[in-house]
């Protein structure tokens, strides 16, 4: 079994163990998560920093939530972004990649 990227430690604690409010979280998370990631790639492609940086700040808490620690630094970079970085496309394939990870774990789960 591969690493694990994410925990839902906190959405059961705070839920105090409610499966249901855990899955129609999960659910959000799916949804919210591969559209913060399209707007984001959109953005990108269109040189449109400001939307990168607000679509990283909606989608930072939700990743906090989770404990997906692996994308702390890069959506924190996205999120701060005032001009293009080097690195800026690289941090963008990490939340991909890491975000179709998640998501297809959440998926199997729910």
């Amino acid at each position: 079994m591969g690493e694990t990227l994410y925990s839902l430690d906190d959405l059961v604690r705070i839920s105090r163990g409610n499966k249901v409010f855990v899955n129609r979280m999960k659910l959000v998370f799916i949804d919210e998560a591969q559209r913060g990631l399209n707007e984001m790639e959109t953005a990108l492609k269109a040189n449109d920093l400001q939307t990168v940086s607000k679509v990283a700040h909606r989608m930072k808490p939700s990743l906090g939530n989770l404990k997906i620690d692996k994308l702390f630094d890069p959506i924190r970079r996205l999120e701060k972004v005032p001009d293009a970085y080097e690195g800026m496309q690289e941090d963008l394939d990490l939340l991909r990649d890491v975000l179709g990870q998640v998501i297809a774990d959440l998926k199997r789960e729910h």
